[in-house]
């Protein structure tokens, strides 16, 4: 006798092998939605197959709309910045990924408004043309406002943390934009309340910096700074550190680098000579060489070290179920 299957097992096995269609959406969201839309083109690790929906909304309202329709469709979605810390499946994403394209940037006094999805090279070039300082250290550092706040990004010392003053949120639970303070965002080392409740969007960030009466003092320090990762960054297809600082004052490039791991290669994925913690993808590298290669290390360093890295990147399934 074949055993019994539940129903909602049943449904969610044949959700997980669709592929979906933007005929699916409201007529007013269909011109926004592209479908199968290669994810290596919008991720710097250059990795991915196809996504069965792509949307690119430029207002609020629509991205709102967005999420909502696919919510209602049971159509799973996945909120992508700038592209520089996610590593997509070879075989791409059953379900809708939304890339944003909200773009609105205001100084107010000392304070700088940005959209989530600005870079952080142009809210620093906005603040360093109107002698705002605070921020330089992040010279050369990739991805998005929204990213940042998400992950807490930082560099030079100074986190996303230090900077930011508030956040505006859309909170898919109940169905309203709010405006949390940076002590409500539970901010950590690469961590916030963002990663742990996925129901919340960013929308924007309120950046606080301080006025300074002549720029040429930070202009010396952000070529300092930009020199220096210039010479201990590797250039090329990457997704940044894959792995997060074990503990304060611990390098995971470190750790990797004295392991023996440098230049250890999966397929078309290796691991820098010039920075243990940047994986470089040579030609046609996959999620599989890249988690094979961040496994391999993560085994390797334990065994020479003691210490447990832990991945910094996110890696998105084919199937998000």
């Amino acid at each position: 006798m074949q055993p019994k299957v539940h129903a909602l097992g049943r449904k969610l096995a044949i959700i997980a092998t669709m592929s979906f269609s933007k005929a699916l959406f409201s007529e007013k969201l269909q011109p926004v939605i592209r479908e199968n839309v290669i994810l290596a083109e919008y991720s710097t690790f250059q990795i991915g197959g196809p996504a069965d929906l792509f949307a690119e909304p430029d207002n609020i309202e629509d991205l709102i709309l967005l999420i909502a329709e696919a919510k209602q469709q049971a159509i799973p979605s996945f909120i992508l910045g700038g592209g520089s810390n996610t590593l997509f499946h070879d075989n791409g994403f059953r379900g809708l990924i939304i890339h944003p394209n909200l773009k609105k940037i205001e100084i107010n006094g000392e304070n700088i408004r940005a959209e989530s999805s600005i870079p952080v090279a142009q809210l620093l070039q906005k603040a360093i043309a109107s002698n705002l300082a605070g921020m330089e250290g992040w010279i050369g550092l990739p991805g998005s406002v929204g990213g940042a706040i998400r992950g807490n990004a930082g560099a030079s010392g100074v986190e996303t943390k230090d900077l930011l003053e508030s956040a505006e949120i859309f909170d898919q639970q109940t169905g309203k934009i709010e405006k949390k303070f940076t002590k409500e965002l539970d901010f950590d080392y690469r961590d916030s309340i963002f990663k742990k409740n996925p129901t919340l969007i960013i929308l924007a960030g309120t950046w606080k910096f301080h006025k300074v009466e002549d720029a040429k003092a930070m202009q010396a320090t952000m070529t300092e700074i930009l020199k220096k990762r210039n010479q201990t960054q590797p250039k090329g297809k990457s997704a940044g550190c894959i792995f997060k600082n074990p503990a304060p004052g611990i390098s995971a490039g470190k750790l990797i680098d004295e392991s023996g791991c440098k230049n250890v290669q999966k397929g078309d994925i290796q691991i820098s000579s010039v920075h243990g913690n940047f994986f470089l993808n040579h030609g046609k590298g996959t999620q599989k060489d890249a988690l094979e290669l961040i496994h391999e290390t993560q085994k390797i360093v334990k065994q020479k070290t003691g210490y447990d890295l832990h991945t910094e990147i996110e890696m998105l399934p084919e199937n998000p179920f």
